[in-house]
């Protein structure tokens, strides 16, 4: 296999700017809560949530239990 790179020098760096008061808050457990247009943060902190989903009506029922485990 051979070396591959990526030159990356002439991308403009992206604009990420705070999102207003509307999407600040605080959390039950007193953290800091807010939003950019790229990312969320806690406690002024980025963040980036992992998520998933199953579509069940595409998922034989046998194996729902298993999935959902994952």
């Amino acid at each position: 296999m051979g070396n591959y790179r990526i030159d990356l020098t002439d991308v403009p760096p992206k604009k990420i700017y705070q999102l207003s008061s509307d999407y600040k808050g605080k959390s039950p457990k007193g953290e800091g809560l807010s939003f950019t247009s790229y990312y969320m943060e806690i406690n002024g902190e980025p963040y980036f949530g992992i998520s998933g989903e199953i579509h069940y009506s595409r998922l034989w029922e046998e194996r729902w239990k298993t999935r959902f485990l994952k």
